[in-house]
């Protein structure tokens, strides 16, 4: 997991990547803990997918820009493209298969590709 220090630098870390997740916490709050520590556990060994993480006690211009009120929460985009949220604290193998399930998807569509070019 890759801290980052503002939207600027969310947005620099974020342009080219295919799949990514960022982390919205207040580290000290329970559920934010839970799910840190569980992101970070579930986020291991797992390839192709980039995971950041943002403190909202430290980090105020994230959240806003995805009208995010509550955390925990774990945005996921796709090309760029903000496009689901996991709200709270799940189990850390729940976290692995979200993140799982990415990779599988990217390599079904590569496999496609292959094989019908």
């Amino acid at each position: 997991m890759i801290k980052v220090d503002s939207y600027s630098d969310f947005i620099s870390r974020l342009k080219g990547k295919r799949k990514v997740y960022l982390l919205l916490y207040k580290k000290g709050s329970g559920k934010s803990d839970c799910a840190f520590s569980n992101v970070q556990s579930g986020s291991e060994k797992v390839k192709d997918v980039h995971i950041f993480h943002a403190d909202v006690n430290n980090i105020n211009d994230i959240h806003t820009r995805y009208d995010i009120t509550t955390v925990p929460a774990l945005l996921e985009f796709r090309d760029g493209i903000f496009i689901n949220i996991i709200k709270g604290c799940i189990d850390a193998n729940q976290y692995k298969a979200c993140f799982g399930d990415a990779v599988f998807h990217a390599e079904k569509k590569m496999l496609r590709n292959r094989q019908s070019g």
